[in-house]
């Protein structure tokens, strides 16, 4: 169970919609110390069960140097670390990283040999409307690559 309602099973006490059981196949939480007596002590009988794994490990990150963390905490008190240092509406963490155009293409592959060349691209478009960096001219739509087709 991940939610439910505060009735009993059957009841339905939150709404005639309600499930009984609530099942969630993933949950990503690298960056978050679970305390289980304090999350039971305050969720009770709506504790989510945890019933094991489905076959799989996977690992959430995203790397930023300790430098850029310090600078941005001193100058600022903007703390790269969590995500919500990221929303651009409230922050600009750019000034504490490289530009792409920085790093240098020795070693990295051409973008038309890149899965992301075709692999998903029309589900993309589909989901998002987004199709600003991609070539739509064709049968299918493929990545506009600044390195070239």
């Amino acid at each position: 169970k991940v939610a439910g309602c505060t009735g009993e099973p059957g009841s339905r006490v939150c709404s005639s919609d309600a499930a009984e059981a609530h099942v969630a196949l993933e949950v990503w939480e690298s960056g978050i110390t679970l305390d289980k007596p304090v999350f039971q002590a305050k969720l009770g009988a709506l504790m989510p069960e945890d019933l094991g794994g489905i076959g799989y490990s996977g690992l959430e990150s995203y790397f930023v140097t300790v430098e850029s963390k310090m600078h941005a905490l001193n100058n600022e008190g903007l703390a790269l670390q969590f995500y919500t240092s990221y929303n651009r509406s409230w922050h600009d963490p750019a000034p504490y990283f490289k530009k792409y155009t920085d790093v240098g293409d020795n070693g990295l592959l051409p973008c038309s040999m890149s899965r992301f060349f075709h692999d998903g691209l029309s589900k993309y478009v589909a989901i998002t409307g987004d199709a600003e960096g991609l070539d739509t001219s064709g049968d299918k739509p493929q990545a506009k690559c600044v390195d070239g087709p």
